[in-house]
């Protein structure tokens, strides 16, 4: 009995002790943002972290319905190189997902399409000539669930269509260029 008191009292201790918050991120340890000056259900629903520590994170504002996209430093302040304001408002639906390329650039994902940006947040134009990407399946409504950057530059969406009756699953590949590749 002593034996699993014991180790059930370590346990709590290490689990205790995980759970202490960094307050040297953001106030101490916790950020919050809203995007417009109105009230707003601004809701994150993925982070990615590049490699000289910045923070991406997608997600959607459900009063105005857009998606947006933000950069945090690694200590929790708005980075606003990025996009000029540290975040960026794109379309009228939101984003599930986000994933960094090797090079740098950013592939964000949500209801009907994938977009491409660049390091600054601008829009990257050699991406699909739009900076956009959207999976066409029958007459469906796609919805971009996970975006995996391969090492030979193309690209990996995987979601479901709904078709009415049933969500389908799909998965699609892209060239770096952001065109469908027909070989997969």
């Amino acid at each position: 009995m002593k034996k699993i008191l014991l180790i059930g009292f370590l346990f709590i201790g290490i689990i205790g002790n995980s759970q202490t918050l960094d307050t040297t991120f953001g106030t101490t340890g916790i950020v919050t943002d809203q995007f417009t000056d109105i009230s707003s259900n601004d809701i994150c629903y993925a982070a990615a972290l590049q490699p000289d520590g910045k923070i991406i994170y997608v997600g959607r504002a459900y009063t105005d319905g857009y998606g947006f996209v933000t950069r945090r430093n690694s200590n929790g302040t708005l980075d606003t190189t990025f996009n000029n304001y540290g975040f960026r408002k794109i379309g009228t639906t939101g984003f599930d997902t986000v994933a960094i390329q090797s090079d740098g650039k950013i592939l964000i994902g949500g209801f009907n399409g994938i977009y491409r940006l660049n390091i600054n947040g601008s829009l990257d134009t050699t991406f699909n000539s739009i900076g956009l990407f959207v999976p066409i399946v029958s007459t469906s409504n796609f919805y971009v669930k996970s975006i995996i950057p391969q090492a030979n530059g193309k690209i990996l969406i995987a979601g479901y269509a709904n078709t009415g009756i049933n969500n389908d699953f799909a998965i699609f590949r892209i060239n770096s260029n952001g065109t469908l590749d027909t070989t997969f």
